[in-house]
């Protein structure tokens, strides 16, 4: 389903420097129907989410400035949908944080018509961990303004959420981020919690070679 969402992102415009970026469409192709999804802006990311029954689901993608005659999609694939926006032909440039905040509490609502399934079930937990996940790792590898110990927290939260979902390999990576962080002096509890749960990671990667080998 493209370009038949409602809601107020539709209308919305970003401006700084003298130019303008508005949306150019909203595809909503893979998105949950009769849904209404709600943007936030954290820093130079939007997130969206949308909540279905007791269960909240969110996605964070980062925004990137924007120059004359520019395009940008936003996609947020996990959800299911994609935000298309356009500069227009002014020369000033329009960073990802403006943008971001111009889209802050904004809407996109989708028809009931929508092809998208919701995961029910075990799945939802899943889910969940995967959403929340990527969120702290695009904050992570994406938002500028974060601190070494938001950095290093997130770090922590990321291989704690990716081991709890069986990747002990890439947990294990997060793990030894967070006990290298600049601020592993001033925030010595984190790092125990991380190089214990690097520990976890790692007797997991034995027992998985040890199977193999067996």
């Amino acid at each position: 389903m493209s370009d038949t969402a409602t809601g107020t992102a539709n209308a919305q415009t970003a401006t700084a420097n003298g130019a303008t970026v508005s949306v150019a469409s909203i595809d909503v192709g893979s998105a949950e129907g009769g849904t209404t999804y709600t943007l936030t802006a954290a820093g130079g990311n939007l997130v969206l989410s949308f909540t279905a029954g007791a269960v909240t689901q969110t996605e964070s993608v980062a925004v990137n400035a924007m120059g004359a005659n520019g395009t940008q999609a936003v996609a947020f694939s996990t959800l299911g949908v994609t935000l298309n926006l356009a500069h227009d032909a002014n020369a000033g440039n329009v960073t990802g944080a403006t943008i971001a905040t111009a889209f802050n509490t904004r809407t996109i609502i989708t028809s009931a018509s929508s092809n998208a399934t919701f995961r029910v079930g075990a799945e939802v937990g899943d889910d969940i961990l995967l959403h929340a996940r990527d969120a702290y790792r695009s904050a992570f590898e994406g938002d500028t303004t974060i601190s070494a110990e938001g950095a290093l927290r997130a770090a922590y939260l990321i291989g704690d959420l990716t081991l709890r979902l069986g990747d002990a390999l890439e947990a294990a990576r997060w793990f030894e981020i967070a006990t290298r962080s600049p601020q592993a002096a001033s925030q010595s509890g984190l790092v125990r919690m991380a190089r214990e749960r690097l520990h976890d990671a790692r007797t997991a990667l034995n027992g998985s070679a040890s199977k193999r080998t067996a």
